[in-house]
């Protein structure tokens, strides 16, 4: 999945600016197959790492959509495109895999969850 210990990656979508990771955490350290699931998103500029409240999903054969609180992930397993709730703007990202993930972002993703 990714080199981390502290969480493992699901999807991994990425462009320019910004990085988008579902991954999953232990959820109770009494039962280690117990998993809790977060969306990431990544500012590659300055590495915040914010949390994307997942409100509903819709998934199909080839296309997969997410809606959070603060925008509209659409992808499918080449390419994907994020728009953000507040503006029109659109940021197309390319769907890669966990392991192709940099350690910079890595860290970033420890770092926060080391926080909450």
């Amino acid at each position: 999945m990714n080199p981390s210990n502290r969480f493992d990656c699901h999807s991994y979508l990425d462009n320019t600016s910004l990085a988008i990771l579902e991954i999953s955490t232990k959820a109770n350290f009494s039962d280690p197959t117990s998993r809790s699931y977060h969306w990431l998103m990544i500012n590659k500029s300055t590495l915040h790492v914010k949390v994307l409240q997942l409100h509903s999903r819709d998934d199909s054969t080839y296309v997969q959509e997410r809606f959070f609180d603060i925008g509209y992930l659409k992808y499918d397993a080449n390419a994907g495109v994020f728009i953000p709730q507040n503006s029109q703007e659109l940021h197309p990202l390319d769907n890669l895999t966990c392991n192709d993930i940099p350690l910079h972002l890595l860290k970033a993703v420890e770092n926060y969850l080391c926080v909450v």
